[in-house]
């Protein structure tokens, strides 16, 4: 895994922000929901790109400075079959080689796979902490009923909810490396998923521009959104 940054910057200055990503292969792609939406409202610069030969395009890196700096990831291509976990192996030697402060992992996950006491919560997110502080999240941020011992991808034993993708095993990594983790969750089914979405990005939001949070309501949509907004016109071409 190979960063690549933009003429006049360099990789050192990443260190001590926060990194901000999404989880690959999490439900419904919210996390890259999520991403998009802070990207497309508040003031990130892309600074560089990350090849991997686990994936089929490189995916870009973002940053913003001020009191709280913050780097941004996202993937626009998914993992190659059967390469998670040594895609999961490279991304996390990366972020320990970076020298990250603390990493905000962002997943959709699976809402018909939920168990009795979650189905009763009305929570938009719900965030698994681990040596990260979450004085900062705003109320409609829940702990997460953490799954007993699940297992995730044949070996490694997970808290984390069905659905989360490569959340598993970036989470256990990140844990082992000491690196303070914060996992934020939020329960989708097939369908329009812009509000949960917004409610990650809203939560991400108040972490690093603290006061600022956005209402929802005053929310830019971005471009790669176009498509699965309700009230969108058929495309008619699909049927000809």
């Amino acid at each position: 895994m190979q960063f690549v940054p933009v003429t006049g910057y360099g990789a050192a200055r990443l260190a001590g922000s926060t990194l901000v990503l999404p989880a690959p292969k999490n439900a419904e792609f919210l996390g890259q929901m999520a991403v998009d939406l802070v990207l497309a409202n508040r003031d990130f610069k892309r600074v560089g790109f990350i090849l991997s030969k686990w994936l089929n395009t490189s995916f870009e890196v973002y940053f913003h400075d001020g009191p709280n700096p913050t780097t941004i990831i996202q993937f626009r291509s998914t993992v190659a079959p059967k390469r998670g976990t040594d895609f999961a192996a490279d991304l996390l030697q990366w972020i320990s080689a970076s020298s990250f402060k603390r990493v905000i992992l962002l997943a959709g996950a699976d809402a018909g796979r939920r168990f009795d006491a979650q189905l009763l919560m009305e929570a938009p997110v719900q965030y698994h902490a681990s040596q990260c502080e979450t004085d900062a999240l705003p109320s409609f941020a829940i702990p997460l009923e953490e799954f007993e011992n699940f297992t995730a991808d044949g070996e490694v034993l997970s808290k984390l909810p069905p659905g989360v993708g490569l959340a598993h095993v970036i989470n256990v990594g990140l844990q082992e490396l000491g690196i303070p983790t914060l996992v934020l969750v939020s329960f989708v089914a097939e369908g329009d998923n812009a509000h949960r979405a917004t409610a990650l990005a809203t939560v991400v939001d108040s972490l690093f521009n603290p006061g600022g949070v956005n209402s929802g309501d005053s929310w830019k949509f971005p471009l790669s959104w176009r498509d699965i907004l309700p009230g969108r016109s058929t495309i008619v071409s699909l049927f000809q």
